[in-house]
């Protein structure tokens, strides 16, 4: 299957290009836990409002990318491996990017940080509902 699969992409040199894939999904693997740790610490920006911090993780892994890329490829001639460690190696900056402002605001210790005061908090507790019928089944 996915030889026939490889076929309808690649043409005639899929065989030629199925080490090469290989190799470069296996390096690309190892970086894996660092893309979900990202993407969570991403989610996370954004949940608190801040879009900034994401896109400059995002900028930087580019950056780094682009520079390993250039160094790994086209100077040390790494060739498809180069290009897998470039992009590996440049998510990893960004998750530590990411991890590092969490942790400077305190997002990343054990203990929970404690609840905001909210207005309901100072009004004195409602007195108990009868259930309704339009209650129950909330009309």
């Amino acid at each position: 299957c996915a030889s026939s699969l490889s076929r309808v992409y690649c043409g005639a040199q899929a065989a030629l290009l199925a080490p090469l894939c290989a190799k470069y999904v296996a390096i690309r693997a190892a970086a894996l836990p660092a893309v979900v740790v990202s993407t969570v610490a991403q989610a996370v920006c954004i949940g608190g409002k801040d879009a900034r911090t994401p896109m400059l993780a995002v900028a930087l892994a580019a950056l780094l990318n682009l520079g390993g890329d250039f160094v790994l490829v086209s100077r040390l001639g790494w060739g498809i491996a180069g290009a897998a460690w470039a992009t590996a190696l440049s998510q990893l900056a960004a998750m530590a990017l990411l991890l590092g402002v969490l942790a400077r605001r305190g997002l990343l210790s054990p203990e929970p940080p404690p609840p905001p005061p909210t207005e309901a908090a100072a009004l004195p507790p409602r007195p108990p509902r009868l259930a309704t019928v339009r209650a129950i089944l909330g009309f």
